[in-house]
């Protein structure tokens, strides 16, 4: 167990102070034990976690001091292995281990062994990561920091906490500059950076005063939020395996721990800077979207059930009248709306995201994600709009919206994830060891024998999305299917009429569709120019965006309705 944080709040000089020349305290038996149990489980490799494991169980049984520390003993095994271990995290976590042991063979004797044999290669240890850590790479930061204070009365390991928790602060405030999102790209980057963190700081209260100053505190505890929403919802014991499977890895529990300390508890959905977190809860059967635009390239995760489904960039290529478009910016945030609505099985919540980004040709790029997770469906989709409002509102006779456009998307999909074709229709069925998902292109015809100007094709490691319009307007939407029990049930799609003042719309200027699966039926509605009041399956609309649930009798149940 980590003892209890403190309750004062560090003065931003107070990680400044000097403690080197207080003696340590007496390291209790249990205390040493807890510690090198929760090492052993973030080693890498069996041979080190037997290693400690077995000194663990040593000092939990009794062992006498002079019999572990003994030459050849456990204690000099666990150094072996640190010695030995691979790359900066294998050595900093086995010596770790090794001061923990050392500093509970002194203190429980009350006498001093730092001259011996044992200290010297620990300290030899610490000494060789020293470079490492000054240049930036936080991995051994904790070790340093636990060495440092254990033997804080050890003239050698004057230097070792000071220069560990200052370049923990860089880092934090390198890629937190203003307490935002992680400069990392990924969730499993994001979550290894913070879980560095988070375990420092749990050693510095596990070993006295918490060092930090009030803005990196702060900046701390909101990466530990950004950090809770990526955590993936299985606690076994493991890492993002070969095939996709996503579990909780045992350092990612330090997240956890300061969180509970702290009583940090994120909202299920988050936007801000171009990073988004969308889940629908905590269970093993949650689902989580991540969407990373903050650079020049969109990266996209998918996690259902536990297993890493998308992953990767979300690319797009476009050309007008056979020339490239390309971005002249970067992605913009549009919009983020969640719609919560009181369900007799508990609150429901579908979120909306929207991005844009500028192109070539008067151009504008619109890419939207909703989320339903008491539907368990994902819609994706892009939109080529012309960048001028007054040029989207005009008519389809207008010379600025008369070009051809060819758009073609990318969704990443992750190893092992295969997708196969339905004989006579056009959705995609995506499965590994089991069925995962089913992805339909809503604005294609469902029958293959139709003839229409687009395509939805796996390729390896994505699905290619392609389109052709005669007009500056195209929408381009995949609806993702992530309910497994609800695929291979009867299904549908049709795109529906849209109605305006008694007329019937183009596609090019407002796009309606209903989707069946089974028993279930939806509606989905896109304007792609002014907003009008309009008409769609018998459902008065006067908005930009609608996802509703059609119910048995035909009414629709609005989930989120855009302006």
């Amino acid at each position: 167990m980590h003892a209890k944080p403190p309750a004062m709040v560090p003065t931003p000089t107070h990680h400044r102070t000097s403690h080197r020349k207080r003696p340590p305290e007496r390291i209790k038996r249990r205390v040493a034990v807890a510690a090198i149990r929760r090492l052993g489980l973030e080693c890498d490799s069996n041979d080190p976690r037997k290693r400690l494991m077995s000194l663990a169980r040593a000092i939990a049984a009794g062992e006498k001091a002079a019999e572990i520390t003994k030459p050849g003993g456990l204690l000099d095994a666990v150094i072996d292995a640190a010695g030995n271990g691979e790359g900066f995290a294998g050595r900093a976590t086995a010596a770790e281990a090794a001061a923990w042991g050392l500093a509970w063979a002194a203190r429980s004797k009350r006498s001093s062994v730092t001259s011996g044999a044992a200290f010297q290669r620990i300290e030899g240890i610490a000494s060789a990561l020293l470079p490492a850590v000054e240049a930036g790479d936080t991995t051994p930061a904790g070790f340093l920091l636990v060495l440092g204070r254990l033997f804080a009365d050890v003239e050698a390991c004057d230097r070792f906490a000071p220069l560990a928790v200052a370049a923990v602060e860089a880092e934090i405030e390198q890629l937190m500059p203003s307490g935002g999102a992680i400069g990392r790209t990924g969730s499993e980057a994001i979550l290894e950076t913070v879980a560095r963190w988070a375990g420092v700081h749990l050693r510095a209260e596990e070993t006295g005063d918490v060092p930090w100053s009030p803005r990196v505190r702060d900046a701390l505890l909101s990466a530990i939020e950004t950090a809770m929403r990526l955590l993936p919802a299985d606690r076994r014991r493991g890492k993002p395996a070969a095939r996709g499977g996503w579990t909780m890895s045992q350092g990612w529990e330090s997240i956890v721990d300061v969180a509970r300390r702290h009583g940090v508890k994120p909202a299920a959905s988050h936007s801000a800077g171009g990073f988004a977190v969308m889940r629908s809860g905590r269970g093993r059967g949650s689902m989580r979207i991540l969407v990373d635009a903050r650079g020049a390239s969109m990266h996209l995760e998918v996690v259902v059930e536990s297993r890493l489904l998308c992953c990767g960039e979300w690319s797009f290529q476009a050309s007008a009248d056979g020339a490239a478009v390309e971005p002249t910016g970067p992605w913009a945030d549009s919009c983020f709306e969640t719609e919560t609505a009181a369900k007799a099985d508990g609150a429901s919540e579908t979120t909306f995201a929207e991005w844009t980004l500028p192109l070539s040709r008067g151009l504008r790029l619109e890419r939207q994600l909703v989320f339903a997770p008491r539907d368990r469906v994902l819609l994706v989709a892009d939109a080529i709009v012309p960048s001028e409002d007054s040029a989207r509102a005009g008519s389809a006779d207008s010379p600025r919206l008369a070009m051809e456009i060819e758009y073609q998307s990318g969704l990443p999909v992750c190893p092992g994830i295969e997708f196969e074709a339905a004989e006579e229709t056009r959705e995609l069925i995506g499965f590994d060891e089991s069925v995962r998902l089913m992805a339909l292109p809503l604005a294609l015809p469902e029958w293959s024998s139709s003839s229409c100007d687009g395509r939805l094709e796996a390729e390896p490691g994505r699905l290619v999305h392609a389109r052709r319009s005669r007009v500056a307007r195209t929408y381009a939407p995949i609806w993702l299917d992530l309910d497994a029990s609800r695929i291979g049930e009867p299904l549908t799609w049709r795109r529906l009429t849209v109605a305006d003042s008694r007329q019937n719309l183009p596609e090019h200027r407002g796009c309606g569709y209903r989707i069946q699966v089974g028993g279930s039926q939806w509606l989905v509605y896109r304007g792609l120019d002014a907003v009008r009041n309009r008409t769609v399956l018998g459902c008065n609309l006067a908005c930009e965006f609608l996802l509703g649930r059609v119910g048995r009798s035909g009414t629709v149940e609005r989930l989120i309705e855009i302006q």
